[in-house]
Parts: structure tokens; C-alpha cells; sequence
């Protein structure tokens, strides 16, 4: 899915934060900028996804900064708040990846609030497609390898729930994919063991250096991994933006930008499971 011109306000937006958070001088702020619009000014939007234009951003920060983990204190702290709030395993494939999906709404983008809290008591009360339900439960039923690509670290203790539900109802092999190095608040190895997700699945590094899964960026080893799966099962929206839309692949996202909305047709707001028809 290729970029809005409405991505460009929202990855300065981004930037601006991770400014405020880590350079306190505003000349050094002032230089920065200067480097990640004139690295901006090159590309053309509409020619590259969401994550792919966010890369470039980024890597004007990366040569002042370093490859440092903007958000390593937050990405702590969604973790130990979701393990304290992590429901029971639950008994339906419905309810385990609404359960899955609460988690989604832990993002440190610009103008997004979240409360993970609340999200988890009104989750249960929302309703999945029917037809991609069953899809994914007939898929669950064939497939023999699945891979899970994760998103965010926080969410990734809910997604645990989903990985052992599965574990319990099909005869699968699991193999569950977070990022190799920093990019935002996606989780980590670090973040997987954390969550205890290696305990109850195979979890390897992407490779990926953008959000989402970039297949060009990625390792041989995941790239694998990916062509070997029956079923694959992808988290958040940068997954949904920059993998491919085929008919083994899974999308798991609650829509949180608008333009994303209006150029699916999904409700903002909205907890999606979503398959190409």
C-alpha cells in the first residue's frame, strides 16, 4: 500500500517527539529537522509505503543519534503493564484474537492516546467478519507451518494468548517473528522473551529495518520461513501496508489513521481481521 500525502505531517509529527525526548538543544533540533526534510524533498510519497517513507525520516535521525532505542523505557513499561492485565486463555478463536488485537492499540505514533486497560474490557463486546473467521479457521484446519509477524512490544503478550491458544486446538508448527533492531515500539527478542513467547513457539528476528515487514529488507532465513508457511498471521498496520495481499496471509489491526480508513473503506476505530476475497 503506497503512501498519502497526509503521511508526510504525520512522520514530522513523529519525529518532532522523538526530538523533544532526546535533544535538548534547539539548535541541534533545528539541524535535524533541516536533514530529515531535505531527505524527504527527495522522494516521492506515493511511491513508497507508509513504513518505507518513515525509513527515510529516520535515518536522518539515525546519523545524529545513533541506532538507539527511542522508545526502550516506554516498550518496558507496555510490557510490564500488559502482563499484569493479561486475561486468562480464552475459549473461543473469536475472543483470542480480539484479545490479540486490544493489544494493537499500544502505539507511540503521533496523536494517538491509548488505555490498554479500558480497551481490554470493551474488546469482547466487538464482532470479527464472519467470512474471514471461517476462512482462517478452514486454513487452521490444512496448514502444517504458520508464521506470526508481530508488531508492537506490549501487544506482544497478547498476542502469547493467541500463539497458545492455536498450540492447544491445532496441530501446527509455530514460528513467530519480531524485529532484529529498534524501529519505534516494535517488539523485540527481547521483548518476546519477556512475554514469555518463547516458551510456546520458535521466535526468530525479521531482519525488517522499517515498521512492518519490508520482504526486500528481510533475512534469508525468515524469507524461508515466510515462502515455507501454509497460513500466515501479520499484526498492525505497517504489516497490513507492506506485505503482500495474497490468500495465505492473515492481517490482524485495529485501524487507528483515518486516511487508512477511508482508502480501505474500514471504520476508524474499527478491529479488523482481514483476508484478500
Amino acid at each position: 500500500m503506497k503512501a498519502f500525502l497526509e503521511c508526510v505531517p504525520c512522520i514530522l509529527n513523529q519525529v518532532i517527539k522523538i526530538l523533544q525526548k532526546k535533544v535538548k538543544n534547539q539548535k541541534k533540533r533545528d539541524k535535524i529537522m533541516q536533514a530529515v526534510l531535505a531527505r524527504l524533498s527527495k522522494v516521492s510519497p506515493s511511491s513508497m509505503t507508509p513504513p518505507d517513507l518513515t525509513y527515510v525520516a529516520h535515518q536522518a535521525l539515525k546519523e545524529v543519534l545513533g541506532d538507539i532505542d527511542y522508545y526502550k523505557e516506554e516498550k518496558k513499561e507496555s510490557n510490564r503493564e500488559a502482563l499484569k492485565l493479561l486475561p486468562k486463555l480464552p475459549d473461543s478463536l473469536h475472543d483470542a484474537l480480539l484479545l490479540a488485537i486490544a493489544g494493537n492499540i499500544i502505539d507511540y505514533g503521533p496523536e494517538h492516546e491509548f488505555d490498554i486497560k479500558q480497551t481490554l474490557k470493551d474488546i469482547l463486546h466487538k464482532k470479527l467478519s464472519k467470512k474471514h473467521i471461517t476462512a482462517l479457521q478452514e486454513k487452521l484446519k490444512q496448514a502444517k507451518n504458520l508464521l506470526y509477524i508481530c508488531d508492537n512490544a506490549g501487544e506482544i503478550v497478547f498476542d502469547r494468548l493467541l500463539i497458545e491458544y492455536l498450540k492447544k486446538n491445532y496441530n501446527l508448527n509455530i514460528t513467530v517473528a519480531v524485529k532484529s533492531r529498534p524501529v519505534l515500539n516494535d517488539a523485540l527478542l527481547s521483548d518476546a522473551k519477556i512475554a514469555g513467547m518463547d516458551k510456546v513457539a520458535a521466535v526468530i528476528e525479521s531482519g525488517s529495518v522499517t515498521a512492518g515487514t519490508n520482504l526486500e529488507s528481510t533475512d534469508k532465513n525468515f524469507r524461508k520461513i515466510y515462502d515455507r508457511a501454509d497460513i500466515i498471521i501479520a499484526k498492525g498496520q505497517g504489516n497490513f501496508e507492506t506485505l503482500p495481499h495474497n490468500q495465505k496471509t492473515f492481517f490482524l489491526l485495529m485501524i487507528k489513521c483515518r486516511h487508512l480508513a477511508l482508502a480501505t473503506g474500514l471504520k476508524y476505530g474499527e478491529v479488523v481481521l482481514w483476508k484478500k476475497s
